[in-house]
């Protein structure tokens, strides 16, 4: 489903301007902020935690009752491992548009239904809207790490 999703959305993409999608994540960036750099400090200590479960656990320790909070993914960091907290494995297949942010410098933003990790049996049709946020960059030491959000949509 997701990949028909995201030929449906590719085809839809001309409509998801750059301002769109810097206004659908507008609402979120001081929380992704937050997050990213929490994220990449965890996975510094990676080598030191060595059980997954106690880092993914430490991970996503910040947003795990946040409602707003559908789903995250943090891919890189010393071992590679990708990890993630809600019903999706791995971030959703999209097309995403890339804006630039003051403080973050480029960010991707897309949108899609994502299952609520506090509703785990919801139908598709009752999933919420989400934005989607996502940021590829160099951790301290050197590593590239891509941190992704889904975000509860506020319109």
């Amino acid at each position: 489903m997701v990949a028909a999703f995201a030929a449906l959305w590719a085809c839809d993409s001309p409509g998801f301007d750059a301002a769109a999608a810097t206004e659908l994540a507008g609402p979120h960036l001081s929380h992704f902020t937050t997050f990213d750099t929490w994220a990449r400090r965890a996975l510094v200590a990676d080598p030191v935690i060595r059980n997954r479960a106690a880092l993914e656990e430490t991970l996503f320790a910040p947003i795990r009752r946040e409602e707003q909070v559908l789903g995250a993914w943090v891919e890189g960091g010393v071992t590679g491992r990708p990890m993630a907290f809600g019903h999706l494995s791995a971030p959703p297949g999209l097309s995403y548009r890339t804006v630039r942010d003051e403080a973050l410098g480029e960010i991707a933003v897309a949108t899609e239904k994502v299952p609520d990790p506090r509703v785990p049996f919801a139908e598709e049709a009752a999933r919420p809207r989400a934005v989607i946020i996502r940021m590829t960059r160099e951790n301290d030491d050197g590593i590239e790490v891509t941190v992704t959000v889904a975000y509860r949509a506020l319109h």
